[in-house]
């Protein structure tokens, strides 16, 4: 499969664009990782 872009324009982004939506957050791994190590699903390495 073989795509093609034309009309291709670079230019700066309106910093709204990434705006999070109402409601949403941004996503964090560390705080994702520290509420599994909290869960009882962890298992420390020996």
């Amino acid at each position: 499969m073989t795509y093609t872009v034309e009309a291709l324009r670079e230019e700066a982004q309106a910093v709204d664009l990434f705006d999070l939506p109402a409601g949403l957050r941004k996503f964090d791994p560390a705080a994702l990782l520290e509420r599994v190590r909290l869960s009882d699903v962890w298992v420390e390495a020996h």
